[in-house]
C-alpha cells in the first residue's frame, strides 16, 4: 500500500540520503542541514513537504517553497524531490508531484522546477521545459 502524507516534522530519511548519495545527488543532504538549521521547515505560507510510504517505509519526499526568484511571491517551486531507485516508475513520484501540484495551485497559478537532469519526467508530469537567466528547467501553469 502507498500512501503520501504531507509532513510536518522531518522523518528519518537515512535511506533517502544514501541512496540520493550513491547517486551523486546532493539535495537530500541539503534539506536536512536546511531543517536543522531552520533556513527552511516548508512551514511557510503555500509551503510543504510530502513522503511517499509504502508498506510503512518512505520511499520518497519532496516539497513546495517560496520560488526565490520571485519578487511578487506569485510563484512557488517544487523541491527536494526524491524516489528510491528501485520506487522508481511505481507512481511514487507521480504522487509527490500530484500532492505538491495541488498544495501549490492553492496559493498561486505558476509551479516552477529549479536545474534537474529529469527532463522526461516533468514533461510526463505536465511542466513544460524552460531555459531562463534564473536557473529554471520547467514550470506548471494552473
Amino acid at each position: 500500500m502507498v500512501q503520501t502524507v504531507r509532513l510536518t516534522e522531518l522523518p528519518d530519511i537515512a535511506l533517502l540520503r544514501a541512496a540520493a548519495a550513491a547517486e551523486g545527488y546532493a539535495h537530500m543532504e541539503t534539506l536536512v542541514r536546511d531543517w536543522e538549521s531552520g533556513a527552511e521547515r516548508f512551514d511557510k505560507d503555500g509551503c510543504a513537504l510530502f513522503g511517499v510510504y509504502a508498506d510503512g517505509d518512505l520511499v520518497g519526499i519532496g516539497g513546495v517553497t517560496r520560488e526565490p526568484t520571485d519578487p511578487n511571491g506569485d510563484v512557488l517551486r517544487a523541491r527536494r524531490l526524491y524516489v528510491l531507485p528501485h520506487h522508481r516508475g511505481r507512481g511514487v513520484g507521480a504522487s509527490l508531484v500530484g500532492a505538491i501540484v495541488q498544495e501549490a495551485f492553492q496559493n498561486v497559478s505558476t509551479l516552477t522546477v529549479g536545474r534537474t537532469k529529469a527532463d522526461k519526467f516533468w514533461r510526463k508530469m505536465g511542466f513544460s521545459p524552460v531555459c531562463d537567466e534564473r536557473g529554471l528547467s520547467h514550470c506548471l501553469k494552473r
